[in-house]
This record gives structure tokens, sequence and C-alpha cells, in this order.
């Protein structure tokens, strides 16, 4: 969700949109009379061929496009100086801006950003070698550590400005997107800078075809890595597919819970994700609720179908179901991380559940929320011997049942979560019988 343009949107706005443009330009002015054309055109030209060839030929990362030319413009500031890493980012700027058709403002932004790094980098670099010049190898470590550190920072706020995204959000992200790939390529700027300082002449030639090389064996290593990928997204498939079809057979066999399963998953989902939860633990959930009553298999039609309240033998007989369920999963030995939901859903924080009689957090966090989500699904569905509870109700029993029943955190996130929808997709989501309707009224995917 879109952040509210407050007062630290418009602050982030005026970092972005005039201290970083203005900031490039300083940075600008303040070494174009270091440039040295006429000496160094030998170099400029080679760096300008770097840096075509780094902007045309990015390597595809598992996340996005990757280019190699921050391991470029950082082999010029410890090489040549400040000047040629201004020389490079202006080049590769205008490549950017042009390919993908930026905006003046936004290309702008990103030239100040990449300006203030360049300068950063390029300032530490004269001071380590002014005062520290036996300790290189410790320093540029820091310029690597520093480069990273100040580009990341920066362009993190100028795409959390222009994409209205929180700043936490984009860090994340990019720290999740290759980070460790970034610091190589950088290292690999360094040591090919070294290489030519130590040898001159040719070395810059060799400099070029370093690069080149580097993209051919990162091109190789992630297209191999993107088909193991997709093969590992081909059993995931199989296996939701499986997952998907167990939990259809379940609830046909009772036409009055059909669906149910495929509910109970969407609520636990969201409740997980409204909670704040990984990604992964919140699809962790959403199986979990699929499989949840896959011990339901084992118990009669005669007392699955009953139109009717249940004897006490009969419900003794239902309650063995998440056993049941427990036990079918863990011979096949796959989803070990769903068993919990299956075998604990009803318990109860007060230790009073079934079948184990755990209380509090020895209840696993899966199972807590699938006991809210079950519950709910449970009072607001239609039976054969009663109508189906107002969602009024159904929260205020909810609430009642915090802290014995269900978790007082969870059922207080449930609630709030439930109230934040409108009525006409709640009672879309309520009526949802099958996998299809369920997906459509999602309010996430």
């Amino acid at each position: 969700m879109k952040p509210t343009k407050n007062f630290s949107h418009f602050a982030l706005g005026l970092l972005v949109q005039c201290l970083f443009p203005v900031a490039g330009l300083l940075v600008i002015i303040s070494i174009i009379t270091s440039w040295g054309v006429n000496e160094h055109w030998g170099v400029m030209a080679t760096y300008t061929i770097l840096t075509l060839v780094s902007s045309f030929t990015p390597i595809r990362t598992l996340n996005s496009p990757l280019t190699l030319n921050n391991a470029v413009i950082f082999s010029g500031i410890v090489l040549y100086g400040t000047w040629i890493g201004v020389w490079s980012a202006l080049l590769e700027i205008i490549i950017i801006s042009f390919i993908f058709k930026s905006k003046v403002s936004r290309a702008l932004a990103n030239s100040g950003q990449v300006l203030i790094t360049v300068w950063l980098v390029g300032t530490l670099d004269q001071f380590f070698r002014t005062y520290y010049p036996d300790y290189w190898f410790l320093t540029d470590i820091g310029l690597i550590l520093v480069y990273w550190l100040s580009n990341t920072l920066l362009a993190a706020a100028g795409i959390s400005y222009f994409r209205e995204v929180s700043f936490q959000v984009i860090i994340k992200s990019m720290l999740q997107g290759g980070s460790m790939t970034y610091l190589l390529l950088m290292a690999v700027g360094e040591i090919g800078a070294r290489f030519v300082g130590a040898y001159e002449g040719y070395s810059l030639t060799i400099l070029l075809g370093t690069v080149l090389l580097l993209r051919s064996v990162f091109h190789q290593y992630f297209a191999s890595i993107s088909d193991q990928q997709k093969k590992m997204e081909e059993i995931k498939n199989l296996n939701d597919s499986f997952l998907i079809a167990l939990a259809a057979s379940i609830d046909a066999r009772d036409p009055y819970t059909l669906g149910h399963s495929f509910r109970v998953a969407h609520w636990g989902r969201e409740t997980a994700k409204f909670m704040g939860l990984p990604p992964k633990q919140s699809t962790e959930v959403y199986y979990g609720g699929i499989i949840h009553d896959i011990g339901k298999i084992g118990i009669e039609d005669n007392i699955l179908n009953k139109e009717g309240a249940l004897s006490k033998e009969e419900f003794e007989r239902i309650k063995e179901h998440p056993v049941i369920g427990y036990e079918i999963l863990k011979r096949t030995s796959v989803f070990p991380e769903l068993l919990p939901a299956i075998r604990w859903h009803h318990e109860r924080v007060d230790g009073t559940g079934y079948p184990d009689k755990l209380k509090g957090n020895e209840i696993p966090l899966i199972a807590r929320i699938l006991a809210v989500c079950d519950a709910f699904d449970a009072m607001v569905s239609d039976r054969p011997y009663r109508k189906g509870m107002s969602v009024e109700e159904a929260l205020r029993r909810i609430q009642e049942g915090a802290g014995t029943q269900f978790d007082a955190e969870i059922a207080a996130n449930f609630v709030t979560m439930i109230k934040s929808l409108n009525e006409e997709e709640l009672q879309k989501i309520i009526r949802a019988n099958n996998r299809n309707q369920e997906i459509d009224v999602s309010l996430t995917t």
C-alpha cells in the first residue's frame, strides 16, 4: 500500500529532486579542471568502450538485470581518480536514461545519487593514498563497502520517492536481490584496477577482455540457476496440484462444507500477512489450511454427512481426524512443515483442546492461526441443521474466546482484518465454495 504524502514524503522529495541534482552538479564542477582529455584520451576512450559494453550487455540475475558498470566506475576511480569515475558514470546515466526513456526529474535524481557516490569514494581513496598507502588492500575493501552502501541507500531513497513505496521495503528488496553478486563484481573491478596499475601498457585491453569474460561466466551461471528454479517450480506446482486435489476430495465428501478448506486457507494466509509474517510462512499457513482436514478421509460418511447434531460417540470419532491426517501425511514424508497444521488446529490455548491438550505457545503458530480461521468459517457457514451466524456474532465469539480457546493476539489481528473488508467482498469469500471462486475474491494472490 502506498504511503500517504506526508511530511516525510515531502522531505524525501526535497532530497531526491533538489539535493541530488545540485550535489551532482557540484561534483562535476569540482573535478572539471582535472579531466585532462588531451593527456588521457586513451584512458577516456577505453572507459567509454567499457561503459558501453557494460551498459548494453547486462547480466540476467535471478531477480533483475545487473550491469558491470559499477565495477567499471570503481576501477576507474582506483586507477585514475574521481574524474574518470564521473566520466563513466555520466555515460552510464545517459545510456540508461535513453534506454528506459526516463523522465528528466528521474534522470537528474539518478545522476545526482551516482555522482555523490563517485565523489565520496574518490575523496576517500585520495585520503587513504595520502595517509595509508601501505594498507591498500584493506582500504580497497573499505572503499568497496562504502561504494555499495552509499549507492544502495541513495538509490533506495530515489526508488522509494518515485514509486511511493516504503524506504524499508525497498532496502530489504535490494539487499535480498543480489548484494553478494554486486560486491563480488566490485571486488573484480578492484582486482582489475590493481592489475592494470601494476602492469600498465596493454593491460587496459586485458581489462576489457576480463570484463567480457566475467559477463559470460555470470550469464552462464545465472542461466543454469534459472533452469534449476524452473524445474523446482514445476515440482512445486505438481505438489500444489496434489494438495488442492486432496482438499477438494475431502470437501466433496461433505456437500455442506464444500470449499471449507479453501476458505480456511484463504483466511489463514491473509491473517498471516496482516500479522506481518514472511511470505514463506504465509504460504505455509495457506497450504496448511488447504489440508488441515485431510484426516476426515478416515471418518465414516454416515458421520460426516449426518443431518443433525452428532452423538457423543460420533463426536469422539470426529475428534480423531487430526491424528488420522497427521499419520497419513507423516507416512508420505512430504510437506513436514504442514504436519502441525493438521494435528493441532483443534487445540485450545487453555489446554482443553484435542488431541494432545497443548497450551499456549506449545501450540505451533500455524495451528493457532488456523484454529481461529477454522472456527470463523464453521460459524458463518450454513449447515443442514442450522443457518450460519452473522459475521458480527462470529467475531464477537472469537473475541470472547481470546485467551481461552484462541491465541489473544491472533484473534485480535483476525478481527481487525475482517472488519477492514467491505461487506460485499466479505460475503463473496464466505459464499465461495471452490478454489476458483476463492482465488477470484482473494485480497492478494
